[in-house]
């Protein structure tokens, strides 16, 4: 909020999108989490550990008295877990640096703003940023719900 209002003080026009990610829990790349917690210094024993609670889960539904078969989970971390939105959050804690936006990030809700003298060109900027932004979401396996998603200027 403070960056909003040192904005106006300034003269800038401040657009703030907020983003709703598709089933993001769901779609995160097992892969992708093991090798950024590797590059944010989780190696050896804590990354296994990280590896085993990942890897080899297996699910099945069931409808009154029918179970389908199990199936091996490739994605998403373990919902209804404390560790859930912490591996969430390292999952997505690279994304602000895809491009110029300020960004607040809290489990998988994501606040992105950009400001500008001329309200146009604040505008543009977030479209061409956002397109950034979509192209980093899809090569980590995530998708924002553009119906979901909210403007504001």
């Amino acid at each position: 909020m403070e960056v909003f209002l040192e904005n106006m003080d300034k003269g800038n026009t401040t657009c703030a999108v907020s983003l709703d990610l598709s089933k993001a829990f769901d779609t995160v790349d097992h892969k992708i989490l093991l090798r950024k917690l590797m590059y944010y210094g989780i190696r050896g024993k804590q990354n296994s550990l990280f590896e085993s609670c990942l890897t080899n889960r297996k699910q099945c539904t069931k409808v009154n008295s029918y179970s389908s078969s199990f199936q091996t989970i490739k994605f998403g971390v373990p919902q209804g877990s404390v560790m859930s939105p912490l591996l969430f959050l390292i999952y997505v804690n690279d994304f602000p640096c895809a491009s110029s936006f300020q960004a607040t990030l809290f489990a998988d809700d994501t606040s992105l703003h950009l400001s500008h003298k001329d309200i146009k060109m604040s505008q543009l900027n977030v479209q061409n940023k956002l397109d950034e932004v979509d192209t980093r979401m899809r090569s980590n396996r995530l998708s924002i719900n553009y119906n979901k998603t909210a403007y504001m200027i």
